[in-house]
């Protein structure tokens, strides 16, 4: 059984490594404005603290209606914790710092002014990727699951489904080494999942 679980995180790594080589390749400008495109979700993040901040958590609407899924719904729209903006909202700040954490080492664009050589090489290392690709992926679907719950899973789901193909074929672009397609590709899936969202959880 140890050996079952061992082997997935080697393939995994293994396949960092060979994205590393392909990465290394492109024009660091390239790999700044894949970067860039993480933008998408931090402008959401924004407007939906502005948003909390603005309508009040207890304001009707933001997104769902009170007798629409129940208490959970309205813990999930509207809750508070000692001034802390609704769930939504920290979600949002979550994708945001996972997905630009993911991609900066995937990059290999750790800032060396902001951090020691031993911490810039930790943050390169294929382990490290694997590591917060694993934890990119986890808050998305968390996010996908606060929606489903505010605005019905077939909504929620519909709202990233038109953009989904881009993140699939993104992937299959990194497995077979093609660096540029990839970040055309998943930069696209970034602003694309972003309006996702936007769209999911914004007030009527």
């Amino acid at each position: 059984m140890g050996l079952s679980l061992v082997r997935p995180l080697e393939a995994r790594i293994a396949s960092a490594e060979k994205e590393r080589a392909v990465v290394e390749q492109l024009p660091v400008v390239e790999r700044l404005a894949f970067l860039g495109t993480n933008v998408g979700y931090w402008v959401v993040a924004a407007m939906m603290v502005v948003w909390h901040y603005t309508l009040g958590a207890s304001e009707h609407g933001w997104p769902c209606s009170l007798d629409q899924l129940g208490d959970f719904c309205h813990a999930v729209c509207f809750g508070r914790v000692g001034g802390i903006p609704a769930v939504p909202a920290l979600l949002m700040v979550a994708v945001a710092t996972a997905s630009t954490a993911m991609h900066t080492a995937q990059m290999r664009l750790c800032p060396t002014c902001l951090f020691t050589a031993a911490q810039v090489k930790w943050c390169h290392e294929p382990r490290t990727v694997a590591a917060l690709r694993k934890l990119d992926v986890s808050c998305v679907l968390v996010v996908l699951v606060a929606g489903g719950s505010c605005v019905g899973w077939v909504n929620a789901v519909g709202f990233l489904a038109y953009v989904f193909p881009l993140h699939v074929l993104s992937i299959f672009a990194r497995l077979r080494g093609h660096g540029r397609a990839y970040l055309h590709l998943h930069g696209l899936w970034h602003l694309g999942s972003a309006y996702g969202i936007y769209r999911m959880l914004k007030p009527p």
